[in-house]
C-alpha cells in the first residue's frame, strides 16, 4: 500500500513538472512570436524607406547641372523619404495609427506616382506600403 502511494506521488509530481514545462514553453513561444511580430514592419519599413531613398536619389545625380542644383534635386528627391520616416515613427509608438498612416502612404503614392499604370512599379513602389500597414495592424490587434 506504501509503494502505490510513492508511485502516485512520483507520477504526479512528474505530471505537475511536465504540464509546468509545457506551459512554459509555450509562454516562450508565444513571447518569441510576439517579438517576431513586432519587429518585422519595423525592419521592412526601414529597408523599404533605404530603398526608395537609394532609387530617387540617384536619379537626382543623373541629372545634368551644376552641383547646387543636384544637391537641391537631392534634397527634394528625398521628401517621400522623410514623409515615410515621420510614418514610421507615429507608427512606432502606436501601431492601430501608424497602420492607418501607411495605408493613407499607399494610396498617396499609387496616386501620386501612378504606380497603378504598370504592374511592375506598383508591386516595387506601393504593394510594400501596404503590407508594412498590414503588419502594424496585425501586431496591434495581436496585442490587443
Amino acid at each position: 500500500m506504501a509503494k502505490k502511494q510513492v508511485k502516485s506521488k512520483s507520477t504526479k509530481s512528474k505530471q505537475k513538472l511536465n504540464s509546468n514545462f509545457e506551459s512554459k514553453t509555450k509562454i516562450n513561444k508565444t513571447a518569441n512570436f510576439n517579438k517576431i511580430i513586432y519587429l518585422i514592419p519595423r525592419v521592412v519599413s526601414i529597408i523599404f524607406i533605404l530603398f526608395i531613398s537609394f532609387i530617387l536619389v540617384i536619379s537626382s545625380f543623373a541629372e545634368p547641372g551644376s552641383i547646387w542644383l543636384k544637391l537641391m534635386g537631392f534634397i527634394i528627391h528625398l521628401i517621400p523619404s522623410f514623409i515615410l520616416l515621420a510614418g514610421l515613427i507615429i507608427a512606432w509608438k502606436n501601431e492601430k495609427i501608424g497602420s492607418y498612416i501607411f495605408l493613407g502612404l499607399c494610396i498617396v503614392m499609387t496616386l501620386f506616382f501612378h504606380t497603378y499604370k504598370k504592374l511592375g512599379t506598383f508591386l516595387i513602389m506601393s504593394l510594400p506600403i501596404l503590407i508594412i500597414s498590414g503588419l502594424f495592424y496585425l501586431h496591434y490587434k495581436l496585442k490587443n
